[in-house]
């Protein structure tokens, strides 16, 4: 088979435990030397919205000429993404449209998940299960009759650098978990190298859509999230959250179940031993407001870090092909004709900063979080963020005058290190200022920030800090 980019998956959080950091110790000075980072995980940057096929669109944009060309997966690739998944479109999902996104995507070095919704993909599979009430057995008995034209699609894909795995399903309510567990299966049996990919809901999907036929149960989302794992034992929990809003009077929030929503994943991968990716929101749809500014990228992006997540996919990076009086959709990366838009260049500096630290990021895993309120007004984001560490490790005290999160990981070796976000809401444009007083031992950091890193010397065994809003730093005491 052909080798794959290590970008997958972390293979398992195993991985995460093999690298570490070499360096740390004192020059003649008594400066520590910059650490060194060896992993061979990427974080993931993915998207949904590829640019689309010709005449792939809806409505009046049903004849849109064909975008699927090298200049536009460069334009994509340029913009910090180094996964994708294709999915819109009506004419999107043959086997030849698969294979054309698949060839563009090994031109200009990105990685694919292939959604196959062809008769013999996984997708139509676990629909016909579901649809059947199939369980697990049942459900392997209808692959292992159609197993021949299954490979035949599949060994198509495998034959491009760029493949990487399925996406199977997205969004599914439990009703489909066992369906998709001996999709899962099957397909490892006979693909263990490769991805078999699913995207969970968000907290505030309604108890139909989660529960399905479990409604009225009494389940919650945390057995949503937990039921997901027990059933299908997936290799990454991936899930989407569009935290920006319009209120009534016009003006924009941010959903207050964001964090929530994070935690619960990020304690379940936790117990797993299992990444998690996110959705983000970038574009314009129903009442979520289109994103603008480096502050509203920004803030998802690292308040998801301080909850650990290994990579970041966006909906979407090209406007949907449909009228805007549909679904109100409105406001990508790049607008329907391919055309750049001003948050193109924001979202290329957040991926860029991220890419940065990745090295530093990835060698640690999540190991638990804490919010520290330093606003006048209090912050209902953070009471619901529940089994919060009592204290940090290593840190003696913290002090803020903003709402911050500080997420807390840990290496192989038992040494910890902090994500510090500052956790305002992004349309208040206000920094935090952060002062995090470290026990007796440690007199210097490793200060990662908007791309650069610094070994800083403490003053009193104190690091002082100014957190842009929407940012977040990486600190690493060095002891």
């Amino acid at each position: 088979m052909k080798k794959k980019i290590a970008l997958v998956l972390a293979v398992s959080m195993m991985a995460i435990f093999a690298v570490g950091c070499s360096g740390g110790k004192n020059n003649d000075a008594g400066v520590p030397e910059m650490p060194v980072y060896n992993t061979t995980e990427t974080f993931r940057i993915g998207n949904w919205g590829v640019p689309p096929h010709a005449n792939s669109g809806y409505m009046e944009y049903a004849n849109n000429p064909d975008y699927c060309n090298e200049e536009e997966w460069t334009k994509m690739k340029d913009c910090g993404f180094n996964l994708a998944i294709p999915t819109a479109g009506v004419n999107s999902y043959t086997v030849e449209a698969i294979k054309r996104d698949l060839e563009m995507a090994e031109k200009v070095g990105m990685s694919v998940l292939v959604r196959d919704n062809t008769g013999n993909g996984f997708e139509s599979i676990i629909n016909y299960a579901k649809d059947k009430g199939f369980g697990y057995d049942e459900t392997k008995e209808v692959l292992d009759e159609r197993g021949d034209a299954i490979k035949a699609n599949i060994d198509q894909f495998i034959e491009y650098e760029s493949f990487i795995g399925i996406n199977a399903y997205d969004e599914p309510s439990m009703d489909y978990y066992e369906p998709i567990a001996a999709c899962q299966d099957w397909f490892l049996k006979y693909y263990p190298e490769y991805e078999f990919y699913t995207n969970l809901l968000p907290v505030y999907a309604t108890p139909k859509q989660l529960y399905g036929k479990k409604d009225g149960t009494g389940l919650g989302y945390p057995d949503y999230v937990s039921e997901y794992v027990k059933e299908v034992n997936p290799a990454m929990l991936s899930y989407d959250h569009y935290p920006i809003l319009q209120d009534w009077d016009e003006s924009a929030y941010v959903k207050e179940d964001f964090l929530y929503n994070l935690n619960v994943f990020a304690q379940q991968a936790k117990k797993k031993g299992t990444p998690v990716y996110i959705y983000l929101q970038t574009m314009g749809f129903f009442s979520n407001l289109p994103i603008s500014t480096y502050e509203e990228f920004a803030w998802q992006c690292y308040t998801s870090l301080a909850f650990g997540v290994r990579g970041i996919m966006c909906f979407q990076y090209w406007t949907q092909l449909q009228a805007e009086y549909h679904n109100n959709v409105r406001g990508g990366i790049v607008e329907r004709d391919g055309t750049i838009t001003p948050l193109y260049y924001e979202v290329q500096k957040v991926f860029n900063e991220i890419v940065a630290m990745q090295d530093v990021y990835l060698s640690y895993a999540w190991d638990g979080v804490k919010t520290y309120e330093g606003g006048r007004v209090l912050n209902d984001m953070f009471n619901l963020v529940t089994n919060q560490l009592g204290s940090l490790k290593d840190v003696a005290n913290v002090d803020t005058d903003q709402d911050i999160v500080v997420g807390q990981f840990k290496d192989n070796k038992g040494d910890y290190a902090y994500m510090v976000t500052n956790a305002v809401s992004p349309f208040e444009k206000m920094s935090a200022n952060v002062k995090l007083t470290f026990n007796a031992d440690c007199n210097y950091v490793l200060l990662v920030k908007k791309g650069t890193r610094e070994i800083v010397k403490l003053t009193g065994n104190a690091l002082e800090m100014n957190i842009g809003a929407g940012e977040g730093y990486f600190v690493v005491p060095l002891k």
